[in-house]
C-alpha cells in the first residue's frame, strides 16, 4: 500500500500521545475516577482500549444476575445467538428457547455440512467432540431440547445446569474488575444457590433452602462432571493461572528471538516476555540516502518503542506508562546510510514486572544515547505503527 507520512520528531510525541490505550487495570494501576471522566467520551472509539467500565457491562447483563468471569450465573454465561441460513431454514424471525452450549456449535456445523467429526488430524487422534446439534430445533420451536446437562466453571465459580434446573456457586474471592493477587478463598466456604430456571430465566428467586434435595442432587451431579471434564482441582487464580497455563514457552528453552518481514500483532503470549527482564533489541536495517522509514516496536497503545525519524535522523526510546506517564530517551543526530545496525539495551532496576531502569541506544556499535525511565508496562504485544523490517531480541 501507499507510504505513510514519516514522523518528525514532533508530531511522533503526538502519536504517541493520542494513540494511547488504558490498560492501567491489567498493569496493576486504578487510574483515579476524575481521569477516567475526562475520557469517558472515548470508550467504544479506536483510542479506548475497549473493555468498558465493569458498572456497564454489569447492567448490561441484566436482568440477570452478575457478569463476565462469574460462571455461577447467567449474567456471566447466558449469551444471544443468532443463526442465518435463508436455504436451509424455513423460518424467519422466530426465536428458540431451548438450552445450549457453545460447545454445540461445532457440531451442528458438521451435521448441516454432512461431515464426520474427524478421528485423526494430521495423524494426531482427535479426543471426541462434546455437544449435541441445536440443527433439531430450526424447524421446530416447541420440542424439548436435546442437552439435559451442562456444567460451567470460571476460576472457582461454578455452576451446572439439569433439566430446566441451575445450581450455582460464586466463589468468593477476587471479583471481577479487580486486578492483582487477591486473597485465596476457601472452597467450602462458598454458597450454593438454587434457581428453576425453565420458570425463572433470570435467576431472581433462589430456592435453595425450599428444596434442598435438588440442590444436593445438582451439587453432586456438579462434582461428577468436573471430575469427567479434568475441572479439578479447582484453581481460583488468575494471573498465576494464566502464567502457568501449560502451554509451550519458549522462555524456558531459549533467550533469543528473530522476526521477520513486516510482523505486526503477536500478542502477549507469543512474544518475548520482557516483563521486569533486562533485554536487548537489535534491528538490521537499511536507510536510504533520502532517509529512512519509520520502524518499531510496540503494542497499539505504543507502549515501547523505537523509531527512526527522518527530519531529524534520530533513535528514540519511549516507555508509554498507559498513557498516564511517558519517558523519551533520543539519541544524538546520526549520520548513517546503507546498512546499518540499530538498537537499544535495557536494563531493569529489579527483576520484577512495572519497575523502571536504564536505555541505551546504539547505532553501529556505537553508544549514541541513554536516559532512565521511572516504571514499564507489564502487558503488551509486538507489533507496529507503519513498517517493519527484522529485529533481533535476546531477553535476559
Amino acid at each position: 500500500g501507499p507510504r505513510q507520512p514519516i514522523l518528525s520528531s514532533k508530531n511522533f510525541t503526538d502519536l504517541v500521545r493520542e494513540s494511547a490505550e488504558r490498560n492501567t487495570s491489567t498493569n496493576g494501576y486504578i487510574e483515579p475516577v476524575e481521569s477516567q471522566i475526562q475520557r469517558i467520551d472515548t470508550v467504544g472509539g479506536p483510542k479506548a482500549n475497549n473493555n468498558y467500565p465493569a458498572g456497564w457491562a454489569w447492567a448490561g447483563s441484566s436482568p440477570m444476575q452478575w457478569l463476565k468471569q462469574v460462571a455461577s450465573h447467567f449474567g456471566g454465561t447466558r449469551n444471544g445467538l443468532v443463526v442465518s441460513w435463508p436455504n436451509g431454514i424455513e423460518g424467519r424471525d422466530e426465536l428458540r428457547s431451548q438450552f445450549h452450549h457453545c460447545i454445540d456449535i461445532v457440531l451442528t456445523i458438521l451435521e448441516l455440512a454432512k461431515v464426520r467429526q474427524p478421528k485423526s488430524v494430521n495423524g494426531v487422534l482427535q479426543k471426541p467432540m462434546d455437544g449435541v446439534s441445536i440443527a433439531y430445533s430450526f424447524s421446530d420451536a416447541e420440542i424439548p431440547s436435546k442437552r439435559r446437562k451442562q456444567y460451567f466453571e470460571m476460576m472457582g465459580r461454578r455452576a451446572v445446569y439439569s433439566d430446566g434446573w441451575v445450581a450455582g456457586a460464586r466463589h468468593l474471592g477476587r471479583l471481577p474488575w479487580q486486578y492483582g493477587y487477591a486473597p485465596r478463598a476457601p472452597f467450602d466456604k462458598d454458597v450454593w444457590e438454587l434457581y428453576h430456571v425453565e420458570n425463572d430465566f433470570s435467576q431472581a428467586n433462589n430456592l435453595a433452602e425450599s428444596n434442598p434435595e435438588k440442590l444436593q442432587q445438582l451439587v453432586e451431579l456438579w462434582w461428577s462432571e468436573a471430575g469427567r471434564y479434568n475441572v479439578l482441582p479447582l484453581d481460583d487464580r488468575l494471573g498465576e493461572r494464566m502464567r502457568d497455563s501449560g502451554r509451550p514457552d519458549p522462555l524456558k528453552t531459549s533467550n533469543t528471538f528473530t522476526f521477520y518481514g513486516e510482523v505486526r500483532g503477536i500478542p502477549e503470549g507469543g512474544a518475548p516476555n520482557l516483563k521486569g527482564r533486562s533485554h536487548r533489541i537489535t534491528a538490521n536495517v537499511v536507510i536510504p540516502e533520502e532517509g529512512p522509514r519509520n520502524f518499531g516496536h510496540s503494542g497499539r497503545t505504543i507502549r515501547r518503542v523505537h523509531v527512526l525519524c527522518s527530519r531529524q535522523l534520530c533513535l528514540f526510546y519511549v516507555q508509554n506508562f498507559v498513557g498516564l506517564e511517558r519517558y523519551t530517551v533520543q539519541s544524538t543526530s546520526l549520520e548513517v546510510r546503507g546498512e546499518c545496525k540499530l538498537g537499544v539495551e535495557f536494563i531493569v532496576d529489579q527483576n520484577k514486572p512495572g519497575t523502571g531502569g536504564t536505555a541505551t541506544l546504539f547505532a553501529n556499535g556505537q553508544r549514541v544515547g541513554s536516559g532512565r525511565t521511572d516504571c514499564a508496562v507489564t502487558v503488551f504485544d509486538v507489533g507496529s505503527h507503519e513498517y517493519r523490517p527484522g529485529y533481533r531480541h535476546d531477553s535476559r
